[in-house]
């Protein structure tokens, strides 16, 4: 029985995402302020922006299309940055703007991020 290389794993994703990626922005949209419902003000709050590298967009195999957790249409990206986005977050890419729905991570057991994918909807 072999184990899982890591290092050899964290390697192949840093030279796809050099090869393959392109500077890329994930953007979280603040709030401009104002009073919630109860008339109570509430603070204007920035865009939360993360500045990273994201491959280029791919689609889901068809047979890992089941209609609830990925649609037809839906993508993803290695994405590269110092910050972790969220969930709901947002990336413009190929001219479209996309939504994080899911952000599968291979960490290794000594906790270092090998790869973090972007699992992407419109």
């Amino acid at each position: 029985m072999s184990s899982f290389n890591f290092a050899k794993a964290k390697k192949s994703a840093a030279k796809i995402i050099a090869d393959f990626g392109a500077p890329a922005t994930v953007i979280k949209k603040g709030e401009t302020g104002g009073f919630d419902a109860e008339g109570n003000a509430k603070a204007a709050q920035p865009d939360v922006v993360i500045n990273g590298t994201a491959t280029v967009i791919t689609n889901f195999k068809t047979e890992e299309v089941d209609g609830e957790k990925i649609l037809h249409g839906d993508g993803w990206v290695f994405f590269d940055s110092v910050d972790e986005p969220e969930i709901g977050m947002s990336i413009t890419l190929n001219g479209y703007t996309w939504r994080i729905v899911n952000m599968p991570a291979l960490i290794s057991p000594s906790g270092d991020l090998i790869w973090r994918k972007l699992h992407l909807r419109r």
